[in-house]
C-alpha cells in the first residue's frame, strides 16, 4: 500500500485546492496553482455571521505562495436551497456577496495587504433540479451578482449533481449540462468548478453504498457537464471530493480515470487531500 500510494501522489496531477480557513496555518507548504478559499463569511450555530473570518482569510492571502492564483470564496448561505430560493432571497443573496467582498477589499487595504486576488467564489450551492422558472430565477441572480462584484477578474461557481435514479425531481445528465450551461449563459461567470460528489453521493434514494457503481453515473455527469460549458468558453473544473474514510488511494484514482480530458482538479479539501497523499507539491505532509 505505501509503494501504491507513493505512485498515486507522483503520477496524479491537482491544479489547486479549496481551503478552509481553519487549515490555513499549512498552506504556505503548498505549491498550488490555485487556491480557493472556501468562503469568507459563515454562520454560527444561532445563525449569526462571522466576521472573523476576515483576518484569517488575510492571513491566508499573505502567507501562501506568490504563485497561487487566489480566489476567495465570498458568503456560505447555511441554510439557502437553489431549488426554492424566492426572489426575494436571490436578491438578497446578491447584495450580501457584494456587500462583503467590497468590504473586503477595504479592509485588506486599510491593512496594506496589497497581494493580487485573481477572482471571487460564489459559495451558494447550485445544484440541478427540474424546474424552469427556478432556473430562471437562480440565471437571473447569477448574471447580476457577476456583474456587480467588484472586478478581479474570475468568477467561480462550484454546483453539484443530484443523481437521476431517485426520479421526480432530477435531471439526467445530458439535462444537468444544458442546464448548468443556460444558467451561465449572458453572465461574467467564468469558471464552473462540477463537485464530483465521490464523497457526498447526493442521492438519498439510491444511498450508492458502492462508489464504483457510483464512478459509472459520475462519469456521464462530468462529461455532458464539461461539453455543455466548454461551448461557452467558460473553464471547466473538476472539484474532486476527498473527505471522508472512503477516500482510499484507489477510489481517489478512480475519481481521475473518468475525468473528461483536459479538465483541471481542484482538491476538496486542502486537509484531507493531505491525508491521502494525493501530491506531494501541493497537499504536503
Amino acid at each position: 500500500m505505501i509503494a501504491a500510494t507513493l505512485l498515486f501522489a507522483a503520477t496524479l496531477p491537482i491544479h489547486g485546492v479549496f481551503v478552509e480557513l481553519e487549515h490555513r496555518d499549512r498552506i504556505a507548504e503548498s505549491k498550488a496553482n490555485a487556491i480557493v478559499i472556501a468562503n469568507i463569511i459563515g454562520y454560527d450555530t444561532g445563525g449569526c455571521p462571522r466576521y472573523d473570518k476576515f483576518s484569517q482569510a488575510a492571513e491566508l492571502i499573505q502567507s501562501a505562495s506568490l504563485d497561487a492564483a487566489i480566489y476567495v470564496g465570498l458568503v456560505y448561505g447555511r441554510d439557502f436551497r437553489s431549488d426554492v430560493a424566492t426572489e426575494e432571497e436571490l436578491d438578497r443573496a446578491r447584495r450580501e456577496d457584494v456587500i462583503v467582498a467590497k468590504e473586503f477589499l477595504a479592509y485588506l487595504k486599510e491593512r496594506k495587504i496589497n497581494r493580487k486576488l485573481a477572482g471571487w467564489y460564489l459559495a451558494r450551492e447550485i445544484h440541478n433540479f427540474d424546474d424552469s422558472a427556478q432556473q430562471e430565477r437562480i440565471h437571473q441572480y447569477l448574471e447580476r451578482v457577476s456583474r456587480d462584484l467588484p472586478k478581479l477578474g474570475a468568477i467561480l461557481i462550484a454546483p453539484f449533481f443530484v443523481t437521476g435514479c431517485s426520479g421526480s425531481g432530477t435531471l439526467n445528465a445530458k439535462a444537468t449540462g444544458t442546464m448548468f450551461a443556460d444558467l451561465i449563459k449572458g453572465t461574467k461567470i467564468t469558471h464552473l468548478l462540477l463537485q464530483d460528489g465521490f464523497s457526498a453521493r447526493f442521492d438519498h434514494a439510491c444511498s450508492w453504498p458502492d462508489w464504483k457503481k457510483y464512478a459509472l453515473t459520475a462519469e456521464d455527469y462530468e462529461r455532458e457537464v464539461s461539453k455543455a460549458v466548454r461551448k461557452l468558453k467558460v473553464k471547466f473544473w473538476v472539484d474532486m471530493e476527498v473527505f471522508g474514510a472512503e477516500a482510499t488511494a484507489d477510489r481517489i484514482a478512480a475519481q481521475y480515470a473518468i475525468l473528461p480530458d483536459t479538465a483541471r482538479v481542484i482538491a476538496y479539501k486542502y486537509d484531507d487531500c493531505r491525508k491521502q497523499g494525493m501530491n506531494a507539491d501541493v497537499c504536503p505532509k
